[in-house]
């Protein structure tokens, strides 16, 4: 049977928190590519003549989705090749398997790994990933776990793989991979893989990772960024979503604005740089939630915002898939009215008002979140 295996790449202007062209690759279907090397497309879909036949030639193509807009060339290559069938996997597959029903017959839609698909094991020394090396600057994954280690969040839709979890980080395998910013792939990193950083290799590696704000996480950090040989080299991703005590009780989040202040802070005095996550249109918003997130944004150190990047989404809300017009639906976003939509306005502008904002423009105008088919 021939088999092919593809990953996209996609190419930016510039990356998180640096002016400089990067590549961001996409490679989340697999945790390592020892079953075969991949094939590396651009995110623009088009296929050159020899990657056409090369296509022509496969019995099974399997495909890491990691962007939504990916799905319609997918759906052209299945429709172009019948005979041949296509296994998609990645982050965003979860989604894929809502509508899987109204998918073309030649489309498969895996929510495990390859290596669960394939039923291999993973063992130390095992991981490793071929990059395509098209700018000087490269952003890849090391997959960890999907599962979050809180997961009590209201406003969290994260599916959780059925995929097995490589919860140990592999030091060695990620010191002989190639140079760039390795994303430690996990919705929350816990205590014990916090504690590994000073063993992590920073000869030529920058390490991107997602933390929660609580008091376990400080503490771990307080105990290990000393030993850390270059801090600067890491750069740490926080939800805040909105900072008020009231507001994380209500989405149980399990964290108060004064340990998310403390850990931030923390963070600054090691020159780790930061991307903080927000969102907008909560009805249950009251006067004392604003000022109290007023009062949040005072008490960071980092007041010029040379080492954060602010990210601000809207608040969305699970609907029945359906599809329509070339675009399949699964969210639909709150619309607050009265005083709470006064409120989330100034809770916008009080983000956006800050330097290094990203916005989600989509978001922030349409009233669905949909994943555009053809």
């Amino acid at each position: 049977m021939n088999r092919l295996f593809v990953q996209f790449y996609t190419l930016r202007d510039r990356g998180i928190l640096t002016d400089k062209p990067i590549t961001y690759c996409c490679n989340g279907f697999s945790r390592m590519w020892d079953i075969t090397e991949p094939l590396w497309l651009e995110d623009n879909g088009v296929l050159s003549v020899e990657q056409k036949e090369l296509f022509s030639k496969q019995d099974e193509i399997y495909v890491s989705l990691w962007y939504a807009y990916l799905v319609r060339y997918i759906l052209s290559w299945a429709d172009i090749y019948r005979r041949t069938k296509f296994i998609v996997g990645g982050p965003m597959a979860s989604l894929l398997y809502m509508i899987k029903e109204s998918l073309p017959a030649n489309i498969e839609v895996s929510c495990e790994d390859l290596e669960s698909f394939f039923d291999i094991e993973l063992r130390p020394n095992m991981w490793r990933v071929e990059l395509p090396n098209i700018t000087d600057l490269q952003l890849y994954s090391y997959g960890i776990s999907d599962s979050c280690y809180w997961g009590k969040c209201t406003f969290c839709y994260q599916e959780t793989r059925g995929s097995k979890s490589n919860n140990e980080i592999d030091l060695d395998s990620i010191a002989r991979s190639p140079a760039g910013t390795v994303c430690l792939a996990h919705p929350s990193l816990t205590n014990s893989q916090i504690k590994i950083f000073p063993e992590l290799d920073f000869s030529n590696k920058k390490y991107m990772f997602y933390v929660r704000g609580d008091v376990e996480t400080y503490d771990s950090f307080i105990k290990t960024l000393p030993k850390v040989p270059y801090p600067e080299k890491l750069i740490a991703r926080i939800g805040i979503e909105f900072p008020s005590n009231r507001m994380y009780r209500i989405m149980k989040k399990g964290v108060t604005v004064q340990s998310q202040t403390k850990l931030i802070n923390l963070l600054d005095e090691y020159g780790i740089r930061k991307v903080l996550f927000y969102i907008v249109g909560w009805q249950e918003l009251v006067k004392d939630d604003m000022t109290e997130a007023r009062k949040f944004f005072e008490s960071l150190i980092d007041i010029e915002n040379k080492r954060t990047l602010h990210s601000i989404c809207k608040l969305c809300y699970q609907i029945p898939p359906r599809i329509s017009d070339g675009q399949a639906f699964f969210y639909a976003y709150t619309n607050p009215d009265g005083e709470a939509k006064k409120l989330n306005n100034d809770y916008y502008n009080l983000v956006t008002s800050r330097k290094n904002t990203q916005i989600n423009d989509k978001s922030m105008t349409n009233s669905e979140w949909s994943m555009r088919l053809l």
